[in-house]
């Protein structure tokens, strides 16, 4: 099975009569960075013109590849558990790659036909390791160098798009959970804003390189002149969308009409942002770690939570 699946992808990537001269920059979703052999074998931001970032992809039988360096003709090679870019044998299995694309996306996984459970990812730096399935550290794209085309939007971040994050962001049900809660206490519903999502953005993706571990920080940007609710969740867990119910669900309660406050020891902030009766706009963003975990950050505008103001 996992051979048809190879074969197929690679007759919608690569003409079979183009595999000896077609070559390909191979980048990495999660980090934007591309595998090359200038200084060692790192993943790293390269010029445009650097020939260490080009590789030819040989077709070697069985659904397998050689993967050669343009720049200095090695070989991409797993010999003796470690990964390099060398000299080969013909016959040298570490230097045979499978490579099947990723179930709804442009991207695919590469792994060694010696050690088949030893993908290559940058979780922690390059390396060639067993992943779990989820991790953007080991997806790549492939763009071909002969036809000015790739797998994927070349000018697109996909740690920065609204529309993917693996299916997870969607505008309409981001904007239709906050006027949900609008509703239900008479307030005009809100509009989408994509300049505050371009705020958003910056913001997850700073907080997402933080939240690598097992421990959460979602600490605010404190941008001047907009409100800012942010959650963490994970990607096989609540999706976004639910994660502003919950706001309203978990908090909604915390929140006294009777003073226009939270109850004591209570937090209600993140429900009072999302009702606030001056907010027009919202614009949120997440940003996706290879560990599962996704930030969730919202700016709105006018802000709310206004000291001595009640949200509606």
């Amino acid at each position: 099975m996992k051979t048809s699946i190879t074969v197929i992808l690679f007759c919608c990537f690569i003409h079979p009569a183009l595999v000896a001269q077609d070559s390909y920059k191979i980048k990495n979703r999660w980090k934007q960075t591309f595998l090359n052999t200038n200084a060692s074998i790192p993943s790293a931001t390269i010029n445009n013109d650097w020939e260490t970032a080009i590789w030819q992809l040989i077709d070697v039988g069985n659904g397998e590849f050689q993967i050669k360096n343009q720049g200095d003709g090695t070989y991409l090679n797993m010999q003796s558990n470690r990964l390099s870019s060398t000299e080969i044998g013909a016959d040298w299995s570490s230097a045979k790659w499978q490579i099947t694309p990723v179930q709804g996306t442009q991207f695919v996984r590469i792994n060694n036909v010696l050690k088949s459970d030893c993908f290559l990812n940058v979780e922690k730096g390059l390396a060639c390791t067993p992943i779990q399935d989820g991790w953007w550290s080991a997806m790549w794209a492939l763009e071909n160098v002969n036809k000015q085309t790739s797998t994927v939007n070349e000018t697109s971040n996909p740690m920065q798009s609204n529309d993917s994050a693996n299916e997870l962001f969607n505008i309409q049900r981001i904007l239709e959970s906050h006027n949900k809660l609008r509703r239900e206490v008479g307030v005009a519903p809100l509009t989408w804003s994509d300049e505050l999502a371009k705020t958003a953005q910056k913001w997850a993706d700073k907080l997402a390189l933080k939240n690598q571990g097992e421990s959460w920080e979602l600490k605010h940007s404190h941008t001047q002149g907009l409100g800012e609710n942010i959650a963490g969740g994970f990607v096989n867990g609540d999706p976004p969308e639910k994660r502003i119910l919950n706001w309203g669900k978990d908090e909604k309660a915390n929140y006294n009409p009777a003073t226009g406050k939270c109850y004591d020891g209570k937090k209600c902030g993140h429900y009072t942002q999302v009702v606030w009766r001056n907010t027009t706009e919202v614009g949120c963003a997440i940003a996706v770690n290879p560990n599962g975990k996704y930030i969730l950050v919202c700016n709105y505008s006018p802000p709310g939570n206004y000291s001595g103001q009640r949200p509606y």
